[in-house]
């Protein structure tokens, strides 16, 4: 008499919703090798047990149902082989962007915890190391509009790319619109990276002395904080020597309400 094996015993054997075996004999990926002919019951044997590891295993490599059923119903030991290997390259690549997720989430939750802990801390003057940073061209006249499709076009691209990117947005006002109190009127977007990579649309923020001081609010009112920080600067006896730095820290990852917002300013300055 030939063992055999109902729906719900091959789920469980296998820790599978019967579901998903019903499913998988709906599609013809996998279906029981009898069906009695006078209640239609279907049946698994246990020659089968090994069919549905493999698949199971298909599955946990990273294959679409489509791709099993295609696999399977054509295996030998040439196509395994060259299957087994593109996998793993899939794989590697996997591995290497959840890597660089993991590293981007590491920096955002230092970059919010280093702002809980010196929110209160007052406009001060301090030396900062270089960072390199992908940037993209703001179109005139440089307003929020401008700025939202400039991020939106330099996030796409960073990604198509591979970029090794934080996730930490901000733009650069210039040198003449600070002077100009034009504070809201920004030239790039930008993202800072984790490493120079050679690329056009790759620019340094220099090493140096920098203003820093958190503005909260709306952008629209980011003046107020930039007026401070010029008024300090002079006061101190130093000149602008270039780009202000602006990121973001509180936004709308991180709160509903946009007069809670954060952005922390980085004017490069000169004595």
């Amino acid at each position: 008499m030939i063992q055999k094996f109902t729906v719900g015993e091959m789920a469980r054997f296998h820790n599978l919703p019967k579901q998903t075996l019903i499913f998988y004999d709906k599609i013809n990926l996998f279906k029981p090798k009898i069906v009695d002919s006078l209640n239609k019951y279907r049946y698994y044997t246990p020659d089968q047990f090994e069919v549905l590891d493999s698949i199971c295993m298909l599955k946990e490599m990273g294959l679409s149902l489509n791709e099993i059923r295609e696999f399977m119903e054509n295996r030998n030991e040439e196509t395994t082989i060259e299957l087994l290997k593109r996998q793993k390259h899939i794989l590697s690549s996997q591995i290497s962007h959840l890597k660089l997720i993991e590293k981007r989430l590491d920096r955002k939750t230092d970059v919010l915890e280093h702002f809980i802990n010196n929110k209160q801390e007052p406009i001060t003057i301090k030396e900062e190391k270089k960072e390199y940073l992908t940037i993209e061209h703001i179109q005139p006249p440089g307003k929020l509009l401008e700025t939202d499709l400039a991020t939106k076009r330099l996030l796409d691209h960073a990604s198509e790319n591979m970029y090794p990117y934080y996730y930490q947005l901000g733009v650069l006002i210039s040198k003449e619109n600070l002077a100009a109190h034009r504070f809201t009127c920004a030239s790039y977007a930008f993202l800072p990276l984790e490493r120079n990579i050679k690329a056009d649309n790759i620019v340094e923020k220099p090493a140096g002395l920098y203003a820093l001081g958190y503005h909260t609010g709306t952008y629209e009112d980011i003046g107020c904080t930039y007026r401070l920080l010029l008024e300090e600067i002079s006061r101190q006896g130093y000149s602008l020597a270039g780009y202000s730095y602006e990121y973001c820290i509180l936004d709308s990852l991180t709160t509903t309400c946009p007069e809670d917002y954060v952005t922390a300013i980085h004017i490069h300055i000169r004595a």
